[in-house]
């Protein structure tokens, strides 16, 4: 039986791999999103694309762009 994380192949050539983990998309949005609201020299009260121009323009599905947003209010972002 094959250990986490190895290759199959004969014992002397097995090669071991890390474990990758999962990208982080909620935070990847959350930098784009900064990084959008700095370019774009938003003030308080100006409004961000809405969530369908958000997963079109960042490729991403609606909940990833919800926790992004979840994560700007847990951090007193609004």
């Amino acid at each position: 039986m094959r250990a986490r994380g190895e290759l199959p192949g004969a014992p002397a050539t097995r090669v071991a791999i890390a474990t990758l983990p999962p990208l982080d998309r909620g935070k990847q949005v959350m930098e784009a999103l900064a990084d959008y609201v700095e370019r774009a020299a938003l003030k308080s009260g100006d409004r961000l694309p809405t969530e369908r121009e958000l997963m079109a323009a960042l490729s991403v599905g609606r909940s990833t762009i919800r926790e992004a947003m979840g994560r700007f209010e847990a951090l007193g972002v609004t």
